[in-house]
């Protein structure tokens, strides 16, 4: 008898820090609402990618860095989920190319990969919803 193959689903992710993350936005949201935005973001992705992919594949979050691994597991908490995870090395944060991070990712795993359809538009909704807040939030 053959053996089924595993499919594996890889989210890459840089655990929202505060000051580090979306600082684009701060000039609007200020560095705290810059973080709400990230953290609404990540759990919306840990979310969906994990109720979005059938239950016997596995689902790992390549994450950096290394040493936010407590508060990767306060945003799966938070989004009722419990992924595998995986460590980048420090020379992959300071990596833009998201290809190589899958890449890496992938060769760490040592699985052949599918991502389901993803849309967007809850997290628009969230980054809408925070938007209009901050503004309400303003003296």
């Amino acid at each position: 008898m053959v053996a089924a193959k595993v499919v594996t689903v890889v989210l890459v992710m840089k655990v929202p820090t505060f000051g580090r993350c979306k600082t684009r936005l701060s000039p609007g949201f200020g560095l705290e609402g810059a973080l709400e935005v990230a953290q609404a973001m990540a759990i919306e992705s840990l979310r969906r990618f994990f109720s979005e992919t059938p239950k016997d594949w596995r689902k790992v979050v390549y994450y950096g860095p290394a040493e936010s691994e407590a508060e990767l597991h306060r945003l799966e908490k938070e989004a009722g989920v419990a992924w595998e995870h995986l460590a980048m090395v420090p020379h992959d944060l300071k990596s833009s190319d998201l290809g190589s991070l899958s890449t890496r990712a992938l060769t760490l795993c040592g699985k052949r990969t599918r991502a389901p359809s993803f849309s967007w538009a809850p997290t628009r909704r969230i980054c809408l919803y925070l938007s209009s807040s901050s503004r309400r939030r303003k003296p």
